[in-house]
This record gives C-alpha cells, structure tokens and sequence, in this order.
C-alpha cells in the first residue's frame, strides 16, 4: 500500500518536476536551493513525509508559480498505467 502512496505523490507533486526541468535545475540544485537535502526531497516526492508549506511557498516563489499549481494532482490514466 505504501508504493501506491508513492505513485500519488509523485502525481501530485508533478508539477514540480515540470518546474524545476523548465528552469534547468537537478533535484541536487533544488535541495541545495530549498536548504535540505536530497533525500529529504526524494521522501517529500514520494510521499514518506508531507511537504512543508513553507518550502512549497519558497518553490513557488523560485518558479514564479502558484502554490496551488505546484500541488495540483494528475489523473493516472490506463495509458500512464501501462
């Protein structure tokens, strides 16, 4: 049950990698940026640990979005299944 937790997180949190890859920024960069390390943003992203607000306002702010934006989720579709 934990890995489908995982899969709707990364969902979730989409719109984030989008972001940072339109900005040309590793999750390395984004860390360092955000002052955590990387594999507290692997268990945000995954779903271990909630995402601070806080950090999604610092995000928002880098990227010139929304926060609502950023946490928007996705529908997995039968074709994102496969």
């Amino acid at each position: 049950m934990s890995n489908r937790r995982g899969v709707i997180a990364m969902f979730k949190y989409m719109n984030i990698e989008a972001e940072m890859a339109r900005l040309g920024l590793t999750k390395e960069e984004l860390a360092k940026k955000l002052g955590i390390s990387v594999k507290t943003y692997y268990n945000w992203i995954g779903g271990a640990k909630p995402m601070p607000h806080t950090k999604l306002k610092e995000m928002s702010q880098m990227f010139g979005v929304k926060v609502d934006y950023l946490v928007e989720e996705h529908e997995e579709t039968d074709k994102d299944a496969s």
